[in-house]
């Protein structure tokens, strides 16, 4: 999709560049805050320029941080559908495994999350059902074994503790919904895990309990868990000032209820309401990029102390509330005369 054409009939400036770092008070010779980006298309890759606004956006997603699961990532020994790139490649190894069915060879798919802390299940969730239906529909289905790992303490957790559909007039419990979909279509699964390492062919894992285990596969897509960027953010003074903004993670502070306590105390107020950053006020954050208060879904750890349990979830609904919060602050703005700067890490709009 060429989105320099669409963007433009929208009256958004289009750049193709990356944010490297925020000067929230701009420097000793300009008040006016900018953000550096350098230009990552083909007209001027490597060209670096200050852009500045009146309020700014991040909304760069995630970084794939496969660095956390030694061997996870599309470089190593597993597949991912996280980006376009990504999901071609599995698309092709996909190919090339159902190829060696059609000639009589089995195979175990093995689906789910690839570290203990990963979030985005419905990306997984999702890929189970396509790739159900790609199996069958080249007619190796009875030669493939699909396993579904994650580190949900039940199916249908998505990071947010579960939830009730309403679905042919019953309301019905993710759990409930979820295992039923699964054993409808002869998916396995395996909860309560944390995969520690992934070898050309073969996982391993711990689980809740402490208990550790391994399971070959011939196919595997696996989340990573997320962090944030990387983006830097630098005073008047060129002073690093990171801190105020992200947390240690990469993800940016908004107006959330920081304060560490227990779950018991966790409460809905906590999340934020702008999503503003709490020292610059013009400074905001969307999606994936800011930094949530606490998980959503029960903290739980092994006997070895290690966490396994889903991030809370920052896409789909989520962001569709992000936008809907926005609805009412943009009609104050369109009013006025500001700059609006949205960061999207690698590909930047400017929004005029």
């Amino acid at each position: 999709m060429n989105l320099r054409k669409f963007i433009k009939k929208i009256g958004v400036i289009f750049k193709q560049a990356k944010a490297i770092a925020i000067y929230p008070e701009g420097t000793q010779t300009t008040s006016k805050p900018f953000v550096l980006i350098e230009y990552t298309g083909r007209d001027f890759p490597g060209k670096k320029e200050n852009v500045e606004y009146d309020y700014l956006i991040n909304a760069t997603g995630p970084k794939l941080n496969f660095e956390a699961t030694p061997g996870l990532g599309p470089d190593k020994n597993s597949l991912s559908v996280c980006s376009a790139s990504h999901s071609k490649q599995a698309a092709q190894e996909l190919k090339k495994t159902i190829e060696n069915m059609k000639k009589g060879k089995n195979a175990v798919f093995l689906v789910g999350t690839g570290h203990g802390q990963a979030t985005c299940h419905g990306a997984a969730f999702e890929y189970v059902f396509n790739l159900d239906f790609v199996l069958k529909k080249e007619k190796v289905k009875d030669k493939a074994k699909i396993v579904f790992i994650t580190n949900e303490y039940e199916l249908g957790d998505f990071g947010m503790a579960g939830a009730h559909i309403k679905k042919g007039g019953y309301i019905t419990h993710t759990k409930t919904f979820t295992e039923s979909l699964f054993a409808e279509r002869n998916v396995s699964w395996i909860r309560r895990a944390h995969i520690y390492k992934v070898e050309s062919n073969k996982a391993y894992y711990e689980t809740l309990y402490g208990s550790t285990h391994e399971i070959e596969f011939d196919f595997a897509m696996l989340i990573p868990p997320f962090a944030g960027v990387g983006l830097k953010a630098y005073n008047k003074t060129g002073e690093d000032i990171t801190g105020n903004l992200f947390t240690s993670n990469g993800f940016m502070k908004v107006d959330a209820d920081y304060t560490q306590k227990p779950y018991e105390e966790w409460k809905a107020a906590d999340w934020p309401k702008t999503y503003q950053n709490p020292t610059y006020k013009n400074i905001f954050a969307a999606g994936i990029a800011f930094a949530p208060p606490h998980a959503i879904s029960k903290p739980m750890y092994s006997p070895n102390k290690t966490p396994i349990f889903p991030a809370p979830p920052r896409t789909g609904m989520p962001s569709a509330i992000i936008g809907r919060n926005w609805r009412s602050m943009c009609s104050f703005y369109r009013s006025q005369s500001f700059f609006w700067h949205c960061c999207f890490y690698n590909s930047i709009s400017y929004c005029a």
